[in-house]
């Protein structure tokens, strides 16, 4: 969902209001530890660590036996749970504070894991037995040496009386259940902000996503990384658009892709279209069914309504692009830029061979292949001359044969 799942463990447990806030990171490396503190709060701590993990845990354990109070312990492949179920879930244990409380995840094959659990920090001590007594992962090894000194081989189970509320990521029937409240939580604040989801369960919105105030949003739409969204959009179905940014009143069509692109408002795109990364469309543009766009800057109100190819081009204001036209801009080696001024006409089925350049308020025939610079205000046609044969038509084929 465009964010790591650190950060909604994080979020959950701020609810708290916690006094502090540490993630044990055993074995991580440079590049993942500066993740984890990306996302930590203000206050928070990381301990990192390598080498035997049991050796890590003592030390964690020793750390942690001075703190007065509770200690609430999450697996790192907790299922994210809201604020209400974390807050229900520490109530209960205070009315027992004598007795640890844990939420558990069962597998597919029945086997039950401790992912949560809270306890007075008095019951915490270092690790007794062997080292080989406890198997597993790093988060398997700490919360069986908690179960067995904390809780004694007993506890209290805290049931999650929620079907949506799944226990362990790390199953894959509960991973797809926790994208699913993660899913839903980000849809419902879309909705809370007057964006309108015709149907929440097929909708998919990262975290880092936002949209304007009265826009729609339909089935299979797909808004992921950094995308933007103004008002009044627009979008879907089955539409897919990644780290762009749109701005008002935009329609974008059935099946259309939208990637690393920035789209000005009242640009109507698809449907079937494929805008392509570097892109920049401008105000009121219109790219319709089956054009590919790609690195490409088309000024405002310019329009390529049909079966297109433009990439690597430069094409000014109220240029109108007819189906079929293509800027061949790869010779084999290199990309070229095709550029093309205000007011263009393209008739369809041209080829641009780029590099190339077009002046402003020219006219391109149709069918036209242009290898060459067409000063502004000309007509250019480049097609081979038309050859009639009366009488050598389809009856006179037959004959012949």
């Amino acid at each position: 969902m465009g964010r790591p799942h650190l950060g909604y463990l994080l979020d959950a447990a701020l609810t708290l209001a916690p006094d502090g806030i540490i993630v044990f990171a055993h074995g991580a490396d440079e590049k993942t530890l500066g993740d984890i503190w990306a996302l930590m709060p203000p206050g928070g701590s990381v301990v990192a660590g390598a080498g035997d993990p049991m050796a890590f845990i003592g030390r964690m354990l020793s750390d942690l036996q001075g703190h007065p109070g509770d200690i609430l312990f999450v697996s790192a492949v907790a299922a994210p749970l809201d604020g209400t179920v974390l807050s229900d879930f520490i109530d209960a244990y205070r009315q027992q504070p004598e007795t640890p409380c844990r939420i558990e995840a069962v597998g597919a094959n029945g086997e039950r894991q401790t992912r949560l659990l809270v306890a007075d920090a008095s019951s915490i001590g270092g690790i007794d037995g062997p080292s080989g007594d406890y198997n597993g992962s790093f988060t398997d090894r700490l919360f069986g040496l908690l179960d067995r000194q904390a809780c004694k081989g007993g506890g209290r189970q805290f049931m999650v009386n929620r079907p949506d509320r799944p226990g362990d990521v790390g199953f894959p029937r509960d991973f797809a259940a926790a994208l699913r409240v993660v899913r839903g939580a980000v849809v419902e604040r879309l909705m809370d902000g007057g964006v309108t989801v015709i149907d929440p369960e097929r909708t998919y919105v990262d975290w880092a996503v936002t949209v304007g105030p009265g826009t729609t949003l339909y089935p299979d739409t797909y808004l992921e990384g950094q995308t933007t969204l103004g008002s009044d959009c627009f979008v879907g179905p089955n539409v897919k658009i990644t780290d762009s940014a749109l701005g008002d009143t935009v329609t974008v069509k059935m099946c259309s892709v939208i990637t690393e692109s920035v789209v000005e408002g009242g640009v109507q795109i698809g449907p079937f279209a494929h805008i392509r990364p570097k892109t920049h469309l401008g105000r009121n543009v219109k790219i319709g069914n089956f054009v590919e766009v790609k690195k490409s800057t088309i000024g405002r109100g310019s329009k390529a309504s049909h079966l297109s190819y433009l990439g690597d081009a430069e094409i000014g204001k109220e240029v109108n692009v007819g189906a079929g036209t293509i800027t061949c801009n790869y010779d084999g080696a290199k990309k070229h830029t095709t550029t093309i001024g205000d007011g263009v006409f393209i008739g369809s089925d041209t080829q641009f061979i780029a590099p190339v350049a077009v002046g402003d308020d020219s006219l391109i025939g149709a069918g036209s292949t242009i290898t060459k610079d067409v000063p502004p205000n000309s007509l250019a046609v480049a097609r081979s001359k038309q050859v009639t044969i009366p009488g050598r038509g389809v009856k006179s084929r037959k004959e012949h044969t």
